[in-house]
């Protein structure tokens, strides 16, 4: 997936770019897209959470972090 969140060009989007926890905030809203996604697909809910959602879990259980970070 590529996703073009800001410009760096632009000094404001840059600065805010610097701040961790605005990183964090945009990788947060592409994940809940991304799951939204995935769940329209599939189809939906599955025992009270969300397919993504699951899926996601399971992988982060198992340590599948795609070798970043430590999630």
């Amino acid at each position: 997936m590529l996703a073009e969140v800001t410009c760096i060009s632009n000094g404001r989007e840059a600065a805010r770019l610097a701040a961790p926890a605005y990183r964090q905030a945009i990788a947060e809203a592409l994940g809940r897209g991304l799951i939204a996604y995935i769940d329209q697909r599939n189809g939906g809910q599955r025992n009270g959470q969300s397919s993504g959602e699951a899926q996601h879990e399971q992988s982060i259980s198992k340590g599948e972090n795609g070798g970043y970070g430590n999630g």
